[in-house]
């Protein structure tokens, strides 16, 4: 294919608009070279997510999975926020409000994944309050959880899973408390078992390396507490969880805060 280069700044939307990998420029006026070839860099796109609740009027899981939600306790439930744009909705979780999926095996990670927690915390938390778990109500290594993101009382994040009989693996990342009052993208990543926390996308701080969690077949999925819902329950706004079995590169992750930093209104 031939192309007419009639600037730089034309050359430059043709490497972001079209779809070839190199482009061999002949000649451009006013620019000291005879040859040059340039290299487009294709995306890194985000691997597909295997739970994806965005709240918006509804519970429904987005992903193929279609582990929809089921509300467990009193207290308010979806609601429409003036902070967010376009019609968007999220749900609130009152401290004694959670919401859990049922049993799915596309939700028992126990490799490499990623959590994704669009959120606004509105109360300190007296205790650990949970914002997506994976596990059961005892120690049964068929109950372990699998992975669990917390905030503990001083707002910093938490991470929790089991192996064997209830045997528990913990990282706390200290010195970073998640603010108040403001919209943020938590993310948690475990990468060959070593937990990293982000925070709009930015990297924040990671364990050493953790045990792999084992078991976890009769677990079930819990936003806002952990199972069976009547402990660590959550005090604040949500707008969507992800969860992906895969950890995310720090571009994708940074790809992921630049996609909804349109829709809410970030402090």
């Amino acid at each position: 294919m031939s192309l007419k280069i009639k600037s730089v700044n034309h050359l430059v939307d043709l490497v972001r608009n079209e779809k070839v990998n190199f482009i061999k420029i002949p000649q451009i006026k006013g620019v000291d070279i005879e040859t040059k070839i340039v290299e487009r860099k294709e995306l890194d796109t985000t691997p597909d997510p295997v739970a994806l609740y965005n709240f918006n009027g509804n519970l429904d899981d987005s992903s193929d999975t279609g582990a929809d939600l089921t509300i467990n306790g009193g207290g308010n439930n979806l609601f429409y926020p003036n902070f967010l744009l376009s019609g968007s909705q999220s749900a609130y979780f009152d401290g004694s409000t959670c919401y859990f999926a049922p049993e799915d095996d596309a939700l028992e990670i126990t490799g490499d994944l990623t959590l994704l927690v669009i959120t606004n915390v509105s109360a300190n938390p007296s205790d650990y309050v949970a914002l997506v778990t994976h596990g059961g109500t005892n120690d049964a290594e068929s109950e372990n959880f699998l992975y669990g993101l917390y905030l503990n009382s001083n707002e910093e994040l938490y991470w929790f899973q089991e192996k064997d009989a209830g045997t528990n693996l913990d990282y706390t990342l200290t010195g970073y408390p998640i603010p108040l009052d403001q919209w943020v993208m938590i993310g948690a990543t475990r990468t060959s078992n070593v937990i990293q926390f982000w925070l709009n996308g930015a990297k924040l701080g990671s364990s050493t390396s953790l045990s792999a969690p084992t078991g976890g077949g009769d677990g079930q999925l819990f936003i806002g507490s952990e199972n069976p819902g009547t402990q660590y329950r959550y005090t604040g706004h949500i707008k969507s969880v992800k969860i992906i079995a895969s950890a995310l590169t720090e571009a994708q992750m940074m790809e992921e805060f630049e996609q909804i930093t349109g829709d809410l209104k970030f402090i």
